[in-house]
């Protein structure tokens, strides 16, 4: 199911995705962001107030300047725990990946 998702007068794309594995239900969503840096307060507000065990990301348009610190700065999802994978030479695209 796809939800236009509006959250400090802004407009994420959430794909929510939920299945029964083993007994356990793991939360996890997808989200195009179209540049998640300008959208920081917005991430933090969906990564500490919903229960989501995986949580992705496309359109960051992440850097190498960026930090895991940066995205993450309660540290919830431990460093280890977030993958980016950046594009290069140009702005746009780039994926991430948030794993408690």
């Amino acid at each position: 199911m796809i939800v236009a998702t509006t959250v400090a007068s802004r407009t994420l794309f959430r794909t929510d995705l939920q299945r029964s594995v083993s007994n356990t239900s793991l939360r996890r969503s997808l989200f195009n962001t179209r540049s998640i840096v300008n959208k920081l307060s917005e991430l933090h507000q969906i990564l500490y107030e919903d229960n989501y065990y995986i949580v992705l990301f496309t359109e960051t348009w992440l850097h190498e300047e960026i930090c895991n610190g940066l995205i993450d700065p309660s540290m919830r999802y431990n460093t280890d725990n977030i993958v980016h994978r950046d594009r290069e030479h140009h702005k746009g695209g780039g994926v991430c990946a948030l794993i408690s």
